[in-house]
Protein backbone atom coordinates (compact mmCIF):
# COMPACT_ATOMS: atom_id res chain seq x y z
CA UNK A 1 0.00 0.00 0.00
CA UNK A 2 1.40 3.40 -0.94
CA UNK A 3 1.21 5.99 1.80
CA UNK A 4 0.87 9.68 0.96
CA UNK A 5 4.04 11.74 0.85
CA UNK A 6 4.11 14.99 2.81
CA UNK A 7 6.79 17.53 3.58
CA UNK A 8 7.44 18.14 7.26
CA UNK A 9 6.77 21.88 6.89
CA UNK A 10 3.19 21.04 5.85
CA UNK A 11 2.37 19.37 9.18
CA UNK A 12 -0.19 21.08 11.36
CA UNK A 13 -1.30 20.51 14.93
CA UNK A 14 -4.83 19.45 15.84
CA UNK A 15 -6.55 18.08 18.91
CA UNK A 16 -7.79 14.50 19.09
CA UNK A 17 -11.50 15.31 19.43
CA UNK A 18 -11.41 17.56 16.37
CA UNK A 19 -9.61 14.91 14.33
CA UNK A 20 -12.10 12.23 15.37
CA UNK A 21 -15.07 14.41 14.42
CA UNK A 22 -13.41 15.16 11.09
CA UNK A 23 -12.86 11.46 10.34
CA UNK A 24 -16.45 10.58 11.29
CA UNK A 25 -17.84 13.35 9.06
CA UNK A 26 -15.63 12.28 6.17
CA UNK A 27 -16.67 8.64 6.59
CA UNK A 28 -20.30 9.69 6.23
CA UNK A 29 -19.48 11.78 3.15
CA UNK A 30 -17.33 9.11 1.48
CA UNK A 31 -19.25 5.81 1.71
CA UNK A 32 -16.97 4.10 -0.83
CA UNK A 33 -14.21 4.21 1.81
CA UNK A 34 -15.95 2.04 4.39
CA UNK A 35 -12.71 1.06 6.12
CA UNK A 36 -11.61 3.79 8.57
CA UNK A 37 -7.93 3.05 7.97
CA UNK A 38 -8.32 3.47 4.21
CA UNK A 39 -10.13 6.74 4.85
CA UNK A 40 -7.36 7.98 7.14
CA UNK A 41 -4.75 7.25 4.49
CA UNK A 42 -6.85 9.10 1.91
CA UNK A 43 -7.11 12.14 4.19
CA UNK A 44 -3.61 12.03 5.67
CA UNK A 45 -2.46 15.25 4.08
CA UNK A 46 -5.28 17.25 5.68
CA UNK A 47 -4.93 16.51 9.40
CA UNK A 48 -1.67 15.63 11.07
CA UNK A 49 -0.48 15.78 14.65
CA UNK A 50 3.06 16.55 15.73
CA UNK A 51 5.13 14.22 17.87
CA UNK A 52 4.94 16.21 21.13
CA UNK A 53 1.16 15.75 21.30
CA UNK A 54 -0.59 12.76 22.95
CA UNK A 55 -2.99 10.22 21.37
CA UNK A 56 -2.35 10.24 17.60
CA UNK A 57 1.30 11.16 17.88
CA UNK A 58 3.18 7.93 17.19
CA UNK A 59 0.77 6.97 14.44
CA UNK A 60 1.48 10.14 12.49
CA UNK A 61 5.23 10.74 12.47
CA UNK A 62 7.31 7.88 11.18
CA UNK A 63 10.99 7.63 11.91
CA UNK A 64 13.15 10.06 13.91
CA UNK A 65 12.13 13.31 15.56
CA UNK A 66 11.13 16.19 13.32
CA UNK A 67 13.59 19.09 13.51
CA UNK A 68 13.45 22.52 11.96
CA UNK A 69 16.46 21.59 9.80
CA UNK A 70 14.34 18.88 8.18
CA UNK A 71 11.99 21.32 6.44
CA UNK A 72 12.43 19.77 3.00
CA UNK A 73 12.59 16.18 4.18
CA UNK A 74 9.74 14.03 2.88
CA UNK A 75 8.24 11.62 5.40
CA UNK A 76 5.82 8.77 4.84
CA UNK A 77 2.69 8.94 6.93
CA UNK A 78 1.48 5.66 8.39
CA UNK A 79 -2.19 5.10 9.06
CA UNK A 80 -3.53 7.92 11.18
CA UNK A 81 -5.82 5.69 13.19
CA UNK A 82 -3.13 3.27 14.31
CA UNK A 83 -3.48 4.30 17.97
CA UNK A 84 -7.27 4.25 17.84
CA UNK A 85 -9.60 1.28 18.02
CA UNK A 86 -12.21 0.18 15.51
CA UNK A 87 -15.49 -1.43 16.52
CA UNK A 88 -18.40 -3.07 14.71
CA UNK A 89 -21.90 -3.20 16.19
CA UNK A 90 -24.46 -5.61 14.82
CA UNK A 91 -28.15 -5.01 15.41
CA UNK A 92 -29.86 -6.42 18.48
CA UNK A 93 -28.28 -7.64 21.70
CA UNK A 94 -28.75 -4.16 23.24
CA UNK A 95 -26.37 -2.58 20.75
CA UNK A 96 -27.73 0.94 21.39
CA UNK A 97 -26.20 0.95 24.88
CA UNK A 98 -22.82 -0.12 23.54
CA UNK A 99 -23.06 2.51 20.77
CA UNK A 100 -23.84 5.25 23.31
CA UNK A 101 -20.85 4.31 25.47
CA UNK A 102 -18.33 3.96 22.63
CA UNK A 103 -19.47 7.14 20.85
CA UNK A 104 -18.33 9.14 23.90
CA UNK A 105 -14.79 7.80 23.63
CA UNK A 106 -12.55 9.60 21.14
CA UNK A 107 -10.21 6.66 20.58
CA UNK A 108 -13.02 4.39 19.30
CA UNK A 109 -14.18 4.61 15.68
CA UNK A 110 -17.19 2.77 14.28
CA UNK A 111 -17.19 0.83 11.01
CA UNK A 112 -20.03 -0.68 9.01
CA UNK A 113 -17.77 -3.20 7.31
CA UNK A 114 -18.25 -6.37 9.36
CA UNK A 115 -15.56 -8.17 7.34
CA UNK A 116 -12.84 -5.66 8.21
CA UNK A 117 -9.80 -7.50 9.57
CA UNK A 118 -8.78 -4.48 11.68
CA UNK A 119 -11.84 -4.57 13.97
CA UNK A 120 -10.77 -4.50 17.62
CA UNK A 121 -14.21 -4.94 19.20
CA UNK A 122 -17.17 -6.76 17.66
CA UNK A 123 -20.66 -6.74 19.22
CA UNK A 124 -23.19 -8.89 17.40
CA UNK A 125 -25.67 -11.66 17.94
CA UNK A 126 -24.17 -15.10 17.46
CA UNK A 127 -27.18 -16.54 15.67
CA UNK A 128 -25.93 -14.59 12.66
CA UNK A 129 -22.66 -16.42 13.11
CA UNK A 130 -19.07 -15.43 13.58
CA UNK A 131 -16.02 -17.04 12.06
CA UNK A 132 -13.93 -17.76 15.14
CA UNK A 133 -11.05 -18.92 12.97
CA UNK A 134 -10.39 -15.22 12.26
CA UNK A 135 -9.10 -14.92 15.83
CA UNK A 136 -5.73 -16.46 15.11
CA UNK A 137 -2.87 -15.96 17.58
CA UNK A 138 -0.64 -14.67 14.77
CA UNK A 139 -3.06 -11.86 13.92
CA UNK A 140 -1.41 -8.51 14.63
CA UNK A 141 -4.60 -6.64 15.51
CA UNK A 142 -6.27 -7.47 18.81
CA UNK A 143 -9.94 -8.44 18.66
CA UNK A 144 -12.56 -8.77 21.38
CA UNK A 145 -15.95 -10.46 21.02
CA UNK A 146 -18.97 -10.43 23.29
CA UNK A 147 -19.30 -14.24 23.03
CA UNK A 148 -17.01 -17.21 23.10
CA UNK A 149 -16.99 -20.21 20.81
CA UNK A 150 -19.50 -22.98 21.61
CA UNK A 151 -21.21 -20.76 24.19
CA UNK A 152 -24.57 -22.36 23.32
CA UNK A 153 -23.50 -25.38 25.38
CA UNK A 154 -24.12 -23.38 28.55
CA UNK A 155 -26.28 -20.45 27.39
CA UNK A 156 -29.21 -22.57 26.12
CA UNK A 157 -31.23 -24.26 28.86
CA UNK A 158 -31.61 -27.60 27.07
CA UNK A 159 -27.87 -27.84 26.38
CA UNK A 160 -27.01 -26.74 29.91
CA UNK A 161 -29.30 -29.43 31.35
CA UNK A 162 -27.81 -32.10 29.08
CA UNK A 163 -24.23 -31.11 29.95
CA UNK A 164 -24.89 -30.99 33.69
CA UNK A 165 -26.64 -34.38 33.54
CA UNK A 166 -23.67 -35.92 31.76
CA UNK A 167 -21.30 -34.30 34.25
CA UNK A 168 -23.27 -35.73 37.18
CA UNK A 169 -23.07 -39.21 35.63
CA UNK A 170 -19.29 -38.95 35.40
CA UNK A 171 -18.95 -37.45 38.90
CA UNK A 172 -21.72 -39.08 41.04
CA UNK A 173 -20.45 -37.56 44.32
CA UNK A 174 -20.99 -34.04 43.07
CA UNK A 175 -23.59 -33.32 45.78
CA UNK A 176 -20.91 -33.47 48.45
CA UNK A 177 -19.10 -30.50 46.93
CA UNK A 178 -21.96 -28.45 45.44
CA UNK A 179 -25.28 -27.65 47.12
CA UNK A 180 -28.44 -28.56 45.25
CA UNK A 181 -30.39 -25.62 43.88
CA UNK A 182 -34.06 -25.96 42.97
Amino acid sequence: MNLPQLKVKDLQQIDTARFTRFIQNQMAAMPHLNNPKQLAIALASKYIKLKDQPKLTQSVILGKEVRSSDQNKVVQLPTLIQNNYIYFLGTGNNHQVVQRVLSKRNEWISTNNKNDSFINFRWQQTQKGYQYDRLLPGNKSKSILNHFEFHSEISQKSNLFRNLSQYCEVYPNLNRKINQIF
